[in-house]
């Protein structure tokens, strides 16, 4: 996911440039980041990962409240059959 970061973007919603600055435990516009229970990563895995009885799943941090889900689901698929 890390290679495809800036083709996300561009349909993650308007107003990121303003959102993903850093603070408020937002990551960067510019870089991506991933980390398990990390609030402030691009992609947030949680941290009951390593419970068995727990279902996993990963949190994008990225899109913004006015994105286009069909867009970004279209995109996250994309990426992942690469």
């Amino acid at each position: 996911m890390e290679n495809s970061h800036k083709d996300h973007i561009l349909v993650y919603g308007e107003g990121n440039q303003e959102r993903l600055t850093g603070e408020n435990e937002t990551p960067t516009l510019e870089d991506f980041t991933w980390g398990e229970g990390d609030r402030t990563a691009s992609i947030r895995i949680p941290s009951s990962i390593n419970d068995s009885k727990t279902p996993g799943y990963i949190e994008d941090r990225r899109p913004a409240s006015n994105a286009d889900p069909y867009l970004i689901s279209n995109k996250l698929i994309e990426t992942i059959l690469k």
